[in-house]
């Protein structure tokens, strides 16, 4: 960010500026702001910030402003003759639906195994794909535990803020290390039904093994 006071015609407030991006527009006096946002594509949020007593960002009289043309960004929530700084920024998207099923691709924050887990364990996973889900998480349970097997299950898709109710069965993995048809421990294993299956009596995949689901919503 850089100085940007040209973005407003008052010569008296002060702006701070990543144009297209961030603004930070400072009133001395308080009142209000024309910004220039004709460089700028898509909706923007306008938060307005106390300097003399701090707290939250809150809501002015202008809630959003969208880019390409000069927008005026309202009024303060009070005080309105006191100085305040306001804060234009993209405005956050909604997270996308999750309205049917879908192919998901994982990868473990939780190691596994039917030594190491128990029934009930929490277990978390970052979603790869599909890539309307990027940056969003999975988190479940471990289901059941035998000899030579482990069982999963998703209950929930985080993402943006929002959390979906979800069911899942796990169709396919692979270890830490990108090998198929192998746990991380090197033992031949697979998948048998929805359970991480190792003939071997043991299983393992430690964080970072990649796991390939069904996902769905729940009803």
């Amino acid at each position: 960010m850089s100085h940007a006071d040209e973005l407003t015609p008052d010569p008296n407030d002060y702006v701070f500026a990543k144009p297209g991006e961030l603004y930070a527009v400072y009133l001395p006096d308080g009142g209000s702001a024309d910004l220039d946002l004709s460089t700028a594509k898509g909706d923007f949020e306008v938060k307005w910030y106390d300097p003399r007593y701090g707290g939250e960002l809150k809501d002015g009289s202008v809630k959003k402003v969208q880019g390409g043309a000069r927008r005026n960004l309202g009024e303060a929530p009070r005080d309105r003759t006191s100085d305040w700084a306001i804060l234009v920024r993209p405005a956050r998207q909604s997270a996308p639906s999750l309205d049917r099923e879908r192919n998901f691709h994982v990868k473990l924050r939780t190691p596994i195994g039917n030594r190491i887990s128990k029934p009930g364990d929490r277990i978390e996973a970052s979603v790869i794909g599909p890539e309307s889900f990027l940056g969003g998480a999975l988190e479940g349970v471990v289901e059941n535990v035998t000899a030579n097997s482990v069982t999963l299950s998703f209950r929930s898709l985080v993402h943006k803020g929002a959390r979906i109710a979800i069911t899942s069965a796990t169709r396919d993995f692979v270890n830490s290390k990108g090998h198929k048809l192998l746990d991380d421990d090197g033992r031949a294993a697979r998948m048998d039904n929805t359970a991480l299956t190792s003939a071997a009596g043991r299983i393992r995949l430690d964080e970072g093994a990649e796991l390939y689901l069904r996902v769905s919503p729940r009803q």
